[in-house]
């Protein structure tokens, strides 16, 4: 019996501390927020009102780490480009989000590190974007900006730590990957379906574009390639379910829908991307990515020289008074052909602006961030157009090429074999698989990451939170699976975990 009473009094004072603790809790939270609404009022910081909002975020993220994550999936589609001033500016909510994933992935490998499997973080594709992040700092240190750098560098510590640190471990179970394209499905198509519906009263007309899907999408660029990096997810999404059922027939529908609203973006990448898609999957599918790999950059070092060589180059620049922008897409593609296309030049008046200004630091780069506005004193002014004031201060519009000037022959280099290691090891275990949902995902993976690549030759776009994060997404939905299968062929069983 005595037992008994202690144990009940011992039940009751546990029970009245929780009450206590609940009742600070919701007094503290109550004061913290009239505090910052009145704080905000009196100095029109109104930024200060989002404070308790943090702390609700952060709460739910000590407490469920996994709602955070598909929060921040869910956010990707919708996220709103926000300036604090003409130097300072975020992505609401994304990179809230994300700085507080980040936090979470160091909590994690603090205290709870056999979340992580070992086995991702010892991949050679995961090995290789730590030498890449390594090889960021070195040439962050011999920056010609390194206040730049600085900030290139920690955008991509939170990113890693996202999208790769946490993405292993929720991106890791077959619920987890079908979350996954339901939270970036869901709002995505709402979205696409309200631009589409802006648009008809514009009559599809070309140079209406960019007005139908602001403010979710900075331009038709971002707007478009999202779109054609996430059309592979829904092709293998709708083998997910049987003949008949509601999920199947949408996904069968949102196909044809994508496609579409893709065209109507009148963005070429994007539209050479499906194409290049295409191309993959067949050449995948029959072991030939080595060859393919091999022929690409033969035919690239071909065409730098040809137009290196006696400064070919100067032969295709164009009048300035005939290369402006067309309003008609039929006129764009046939002024983009006959170089009189004037954001098509202004392409290019980068490109060489660019190539010169690598000259300057060819080995270690000129420092991650740091293209704008240095490549203006290495310009060519026989190849400028009306838009080569870059009031927008865009980059380079080549990731490589961005890569090249950044972070040197080392960075490039560390890029590419990046590239070329994912691709032969989604072929190699492609066909280690056998029939089976981590086989079509493996290849609708690849097949965006192939998409993400070729829009990079037209756009700088890993660097923004809607195609960098799908980027880094992919990777380690692969190297989860690569590891799944490994696994598994060592157990001899071949199927993702339910």
């Amino acid at each position: 019996m005595k037992n008994g009473t202690k144990l009940g009094l011992s039940y009751k004072m546990f029970i009245k501390e929780i009450n206590r603790f609940s009742l600070l809790s919701f007094v503290g939270f109550t004061a913290i927020t009239i505090t910052s609404l009145m704080v905000a009022w009196q100095t029109d910081l109104y930024f200060l009102m989002a404070i308790p909002a943090v702390i609700l975020v952060a709460m739910l993220a000590i407490l469920n780490t996994r709602n955070i994550f598909y929060l921040l999936l869910f956010a990707i589609p919708c996220s709103i480009e926000f300036s604090f001033s003409a130097s300072l500016a975020t992505d609401i909510p994304t990179e809230p989000l994300i700085v507080g994933l980040m936090i979470c992935f160091f909590v994690f490998m603090a205290y709870r590190p056999h979340y992580f499997d070992v086995q991702f973080f010892k991949h050679p594709i995961i090995l290789l974007l730590g030498i890449q992040f390594c090889w960021m700092i070195f040439a962050s240190i011999y920056s010609i900006d390194p206040q730049m750098s600085l900030k290139y560098l920690l955008a991509k510590i939170w990113y890693l730590c996202a999208f790769i640190g946490m993405g292993s471990v929720f991106l890791r179970e077959e619920k987890d990957i079908k979350s996954f394209f339901w939270y970036i499905y869901i709002p995505l198509t709402i979205l696409i379906v309200v631009s589409i519906i802006r648009f008809i009263p514009l009559g599809f007309a070309f140079d209406s574009v960019n007005k139908t899907m602001t403010p979710y999408f900075r331009n038709k660029v971002i707007y478009g390639t999202f779109m054609s990096i996430f059309l592979p997810f829904i092709f293998t999404a709708t083998h997910w379910y049987e003949k008949g059922s509601f999920k199947r027939m949408l996904l069968q529908v949102s196909k044809l829908f994508y496609i579409i609203a893709i065209y109507f973006t009148y963005t070429r990448a994007c539209i050479l991307s499906l194409l290049a898609c295409l191309l993959f999957y067949f050449v995948i599918k029959y072991r030939k990515v080595k060859q393919t790999l091999v022929m690409i950059f033969i035919f690239v070092a071909m065409i730098i020289g040809y137009l290196v060589h006696d400064n070919k180059f100067m032969d295709y620049s164009p009048s300035f008074l005939k290369t402006i922008y067309h309003d008609n897409y039929e006129d764009h593609l046939t002024s983009t052909v006959s170089f009189e296309d004037a954001s098509s030049m202004e392409r290019i008046f980068m490109w060489i602006g660019g190539a010169y200004y690598f000259l300057e630091s060819p080995i270690v780069g000129n420092g991650p961030n740091t293209f704008f506005p240095n490549y203006k004193h290495y310009t060519v002014n026989s190849f400028k157009t009306y838009l080569s004031e870059n009031d927008e201060h865009l980059t380079i519009h080549n990731y490589f090429l961005l890569t090249l000037i950044e972070q040197g022959l080392v960075g490039i280099f560390i890029f590419l074999l990046i590239i070329v290691v994912l691709l032969l090891y989604a072929e190699k275990y492609y066909h280690l698989a056998k029939p089976s949902f981590n086989k079509n995902l493996l290849m609708a993976t690849t097949l965006s990451f192939v998409c993400i690549l070729v829009n990079c030759t037209l756009s700088d776009l890993l660097e923004t939170d809607k195609i960098g994060s799908i980027y880094f997404l992919n990777i380690a939905i692969l190297v989860n699976i690569m590891v799944v299968l490994s696994k598994a062929n060592t157990h001899g069983t071949n199927i993702i975990r339910k």
